[in-house]
C-alpha cells in the first residue's frame, strides 16, 4: 500500500498518455486531469487534448517510436505510462521493464500477448487453442481469395485486415459477386 507521501510525489510527476487526440486517450486525459496529475500527451499530429505538454512522436508500429518514447520520459520524468492506441501495444510492451527501471509505472501486458492481441488472426488462433469460443479465421496465406474463402466459410462472412483499430476495413461479403470485387 503507498503512503501518502508516495501518492503526493507521483501526482507531482506527469503521467505520460499516448494517443491523445483519440478517444481512448482523451478521455485517459481527463481522467488523470481529474485526479489531479499533470498530463504529458503524445499523437503523431497536433492535437487540442487536454494535455499540459504534447509531444509528437512516430507512429507505434515505427521503430523509432521506442526511442521518442525514452527521450520524453528522460526529459519529464512521468510516474506513469499508458499507451491508448492498438499499434503502439507491442512497443509499450517491449519498453516495459525498461520504464519500470526507470521509475516509471506501465500499465502494459508482456511482449509476447502483445503481439498475439495487436493481430486478429493470432488472437483467432489462440483463443481455439485455449478452447474458448472464436470465428472459424483463415488468414490470406490460408485462403487465396475471397471467393476461396466463401467457399470454404459459407455466406455471408467477415473479411478484415489483420492489424488495424475498431471497425476500419472490415467488409461483411454477402455473396460470391462481392468476394470477386474483394481483394
Amino acid at each position: 500500500m503507498e503512503t501518502a507521501e508516495e501518492r503526493r510525489l507521483c501526482v507531482d510527476r506527469p503521467a505520460l498518455i499516448t494517443g491523445v487526440g483519440g478517444p481512448a486517450g482523451k478521455a485517459a486525459a481527463r481522467f488523470f486531469r481529474g485526479k489531479g496529475f499533470r498530463v504529458h500527451g503524445t499523437d503523431i499530429v497536433p492535437t487540442a487534448a487536454e494535455t499540459d505538454e504534447f509531444s509528437i512522436v512516430p507512429r507505434g508500429d515505427n521503430p523509432e517510436f521506442a526511442d521518442a518514447i525514452l527521450a520524453i520520459v528522460h526529459r519529464a520524468h512521468p510516474c506513469l505510462f499508458l499507451c491508448t492506441v492498438t499499434e503502439e501495444i507491442p512497443a509499450a510492451a517491449a519498453l516495459k521493464e525498461t520504464l519500470r527501471s526507470m521509475g516509471v509505472s506501465v500499465y502494459a501486458t508482456d511482449p509476447g500477448m502483445a503481439c498475439i492481441a495487436n493481430d486478429k488472426y493470432l488472437t483467432a488462433r489462440f483463443l481455439f487453442a485455449q478452447g474458448i469460443a472464436a470465428p472459424r479465421t483463415f488468414s490470406d496465406l490460408e485462403c487465396a481469395s475471397a471467393r476461396e474463402a466463401g467457399e470454404r466459410l459459407g455466406y455471408p462472412f467477415i473479411a478484415k485486415p489483420r492489424h488495424g483499430r475498431g471497425g476500419r476495413g472490415v467488409v461483411v461479403v454477402n455473396d460470391p459477386a462481392m468476394a470477386e470485387r474483394e481483394v
